[in-house]
């Protein structure tokens, strides 16, 4: 089987004498995209809390010194503020959410239910495990030090 917990594939084997590779590819696709979508969340946060912190400062600003600014000035920055501090919380869920995705490889893993021979290449995610000898009955799972069994 390959896939996680709750999406397992069925795959077969095929003996050393076929070059064989045995990838979750939906799991490698899953965690670039995840990895794309996390980058750029964290960046656009990072605009956002720089932005906030300016329009912040501008804010203190208008409201230490009333005579420099416009009523109309003073109300656009305390707009900008609040659709920074939303847009700052949505992006604190989304990056919340894509954690949670991030934590469902931990369950990636491939179980082979028959034999596994020398030569194939197990693949999850960006890690892969060439075998050195034929072995039966194992699950492939995905750890801190590579895919371990």
């Amino acid at each position: 089987m390959v896939g996680d917990a709750s999406h397992p594939q069925h795959v077969n084997i095929s003996p050393a004498d076929c070059r064989t590779s045995c990838q979750v590819s939906s799991v490698y696709h899953f965690f670039r995209a995840i990895q794309t979508e996390t980058y750029g969340a964290v960046k656009t946060m990072e605009e956002g809390e720089k932005e906030l912190e300016e329009t912040s400062k501008a804010l203190e600003y208008f409201r230490d010194n009333p005579d420099r600014t416009t009523a109309d000035a003073k109300q656009e920055k305390e707009r900008a503020l609040r659709r920074l501090q939303t847009e700052i919380q949505e992006l604190t869920g989304q990056l919340r959410r894509l954690k949670k995705r991030f934590e469902q490889l931990e369950s990636a893993g491939i179980k082979a239910e028959r034999q596994v021979y020398c030569g194939v290449r197990i693949r999850i995610g960006e890690k892969t495990l060439l075998l050195d000898k034929d072995m039966e009955g194992l699950t492939f799972t995905l750890g801190e030090d590579g895919i371990s069994f």
